[in-house]
C-alpha cells in the first residue's frame, strides 16, 4: 500500500478501476451472450464517468483483459446488477440485507 500523492494517484485510480472490474462476484463479462453484467454503481453515478467517457470506454480501458477483445468491440449490451445492500453494514443487522427486501427491514 502507498500513500497518495499527486504523483501516483492517477495510476493508483486506474489499478483500482482494474481490480473492481475484475471482480466477477460485482461485474460479468460473457462473450458468448454478447452482454456485460455491471454493478448498478455505473447507473447511479453515471455523471461521474463523464470525464473519463462513455461506460463503453471506461469498461474497454479498465475491464479484464481477457475480455480486452470482447470489450473493446462495444457490441453488446449492457445489463446492471442487484446490488447487496448487505456490503454497506457488516453489523448484525447487516446481515439480514437481501436483494429486494431493502424496504421491508424498517
Amino acid at each position: 500500500m502507498r500513500a497518495d500523492t499527486a504523483e501516483n494517484l492517477s495510476r493508483q485510480t486506474d489499478d483500482a478501476f482494474r481490480a473492481w472490474l475484475g471482480r466477477e462476484d460485482l461485474n460479468q463479462f460473457d462473450p458468448a451472450a454478447q452482454v456485460a453484467r455491471v454493478s448498478p454503481i455505473f447507473k447511479w453515478f453515471k455523471s461521474d464517468f463523464v470525464e473519463r467517457g462513455a461506460l463503453g470506454r471506461v469498461l474497454e480501458q479498465f475491464g479484464p483483459e481477457r475480455y480486452r477483445g470482447f470489450l473493446v468491440s462495444q457490441r453488446y449490451s449492457v445489463e446492471y446488477r442487484d446490488y447487496d445492500w448487505g456490503l454497506n453494514d457488516q453489523g448484525e443487522r447487516g446481515r439480514n440485507y437481501r436483494r429486494g427486501f431493502f424496504g421491508k427491514l424498517f
